[in-house]
C-alpha cells in the first residue's frame, strides 16, 4: 500500500517563530469558528506543527488544512503566506502513484507547481511550471532533472530533492500518524480546537449500505446491516431494532454484534423500551466506538471502495420468532449528538413496497440459483400473502 498525506510547509525566516506560525493558525480557525481548547479529550481535531533544525521550513499536518487539488491548496496556502509574509508550500501524494507540489508566495504573486506521476487517473491535469521554482530552490539545474525523471513511487521525488528544497524527505511526507513515533514527537507542538456547535452538528452523517444481493431476514438464520460514516469523525452510536413485533416480543433477537477490521468484534445486549412516541423498540448503545471520517479526495474508484470498506461497521444479528413478520424488521443506527442524521435499513424499504421488494427478489434469486452448485446456499422464493400487511 502506497503513501497518502497533505500538509503546508511554511518557509523559515528570521521573523517567523514557531509561536508566530501558531498564532497565524489560530487566527485562520477562529474565522472558520473553531476555538482552541487545553484537553485533547475535548477536542474534534489536531493541528500539528513540526520544527526540526535541519530544515527550513515548519511543517503543518491536520484535518483542517487538507488539500487534494490545485485549488484546494492555493486557497489554503495563499492567506497563510500573506500573514506570515513567506513561502508556503503544500504536499498532497495520492497512493504514492501521484504526488504534487504547490508553493505559493502571496507578495510575490509566485503560484510554482509541479505534479510527480498519474495526476489525470485523479483528475489532476495542471501542467508543470518548473521555471517557477527557478529562484525557490537551492539547486535548479538538479530541480529541474528530477521533477522530468520517473518514480516507481511518486514521493520518491521527495528524497532526491531534499537538499535543492532544503526539506528532509521524511518531513515532507509527515503526517499525524508520523508523530506516534518518538523521533518526531520531540520536535512537535500539538494545538487542539473544536467546531462551533453549529457546524458540529452537521457533522456525522451514517449511510446504509446495500448490497446487491440484499437477503431478507428469516428465522434463526444470520443477517446482517452495513454502515458507513460519509461526515466528521465521530465517537458513539445507538442500535435500535424496530418493527410492531417488539410489544408482545413476537421476534426477538439473538448474537447481537458489531464488527469491523481493526478492532475485535464485540457483543451487544438489546434493552427493550419505549419510545417517546409509544412505540416499542429493543436498544443498544455502543458509546466508545469511533466512526472515522468519509472517504473525501481525488482518488481511483478502487481506492475509494477499498478505503471504504475498511471504514464500514457492519451489525449483525439472528432474529427468532414469527416467520410472517420478518420483513417488519427495521435497524435504526443514530450517532450521539447528532440525531438528525441517522439512518435506517429495511430490506423492502428501498423498493417502495413489499410487494416490490418480493418480485425483485424471486427474480433476482431466479437468475441467481442458475449458477448456484451448493443447495445450502439457495434462498426460498416468497410469496407476498405469506406475510401480514
Amino acid at each position: 500500500m502506497g503513501s497518502w498525506f497533505s500538509n503546508l510547509h511554511i518557509r523559515k525566516t528570521e521573523e517567523i517563530t514557531r509561536e508566530s506560525v501558531c498564532n497565524c493558525i489560530r487566527d485562520t480557525l477562529a474565522e472558520k469558528k473553531c476555538t482552541q481548547v487545553e484537553c485533547a479529550e475535548d477536542t474534534d481535531f489536531v493541528v500539528a506543527v513540526y520544527m526540526a533544525s535541519n530544515s527550513n521550513w515548519i511543517s503543518v499536518c491536520s484535518q483542517a488544512f487538507a488539500h487534494d487539488d490545485p485549488d484546494s491548496c492555493k486557497d489554503i496556502a495563499a492567506p497563510l503566506s500573506a500573514q506570515l509574509h513567506t513561502d508556503v508550500m503544500g504536499i498532497a501524494c495520492f497512493d504514492s502513484d501521484y504526488l504534487y507540489l504547490n508553493l505559493i508566495n502571496a507578495a510575490e504573486s509566485v503560484d510554482a507547481w509541479i505534479g510527480i506521476g498519474a495526476g489525470k487517473e485523479l483528475g489532476i491535469t495542471r501542467r508543470n511550471n518548473v521555471t517557477a521554482w527557478k529562484k525557490k530552490v537551492a539547486d535548479y539545474p538538479a530541480f529541474s532533472a528530477a521533477v522530468k525523471s520517473a518514480y516507481i513511487c511518486a514521493d520518491g521525488f521527495l528524497a532526491v530533492t531534499e537538499r535543492c528544497l532544503g526539506l528532509p524527505a521524511e518531513q515532507g511526507g509527515i503526517s499525524l500518524d508520523y508523530l506516534k513515533d518518538t523521533s518526531f514527537q520531540q520536535d512537535a507542538f500539538l494545538l487542539y480546537f473544536r467546531k462551533a456547535e453549529e457546524s458540529r452538528s452537521a457533522g456525522p452523517n451514517i449511510q446504509i449500505c446495500y448490497m446487491r444481493y440484499a437477503v431478507p431476514c428469516f428465522d434463526g438464520k444470520e443477517n446482517s446491516v452495513s454502515f458507513l460514516n460519509d461526515g466528521s469523525e465521530f465517537c458513539g452510536l445507538s442500535v435500535y431494532f424496530l418493527g410492531p413485533f417488539v410489544e408482545h416480543e413476537g421476534i426477538t433477537f439473538s448474537d447481537i454484534r458489531l464488527g469491523y477490521l481493526r478492532e475485535p468484534i464485540r457483543d451487544l445486549e438489546l434493552k427493550k423500551i419505549q419510545l417517546s412516541d409509544g412505540q416499542w423498540a429493543y436498544y443498544s448503545h455502543i458509546p466508545d466506538i469511533l466512526m472515522p471520517p468519509g472517504v473525501r479526495g481525488r482518488m481511483k474508484p478502487e481506492k475509494r471502495y477499498q478505503l471504504e470498506q475498511e471504514r464500514m461497521r457492519k451489525i449483525s444479528f439472528v432474529p427468532h420468532g414469527n416467520p410472517r413478520k420478518m420483513l417488519d424488521i427495521t435497524v435504526l443506527i443514530i450517532p450521539d449528538g447528532n440525531p438528525d442524521n441517522q439512518a435506517a435499513w429495511n430490506i423492502w424499504h428501498q423498493h417502495g413496497s413489499k410487494e416490490a421488494f418480493i418480485d425483485w427478489h424471486n427474480k433476482t434469486w431466479k437468475k441467481v440459483r442458475a449458477f448456484e452448485t451448493d443447495p445450502n446456499q439457495l434462498l426460498p422464493f416468497l410469496k407476498l400473502e405469506d406475510f401480514d400487511e
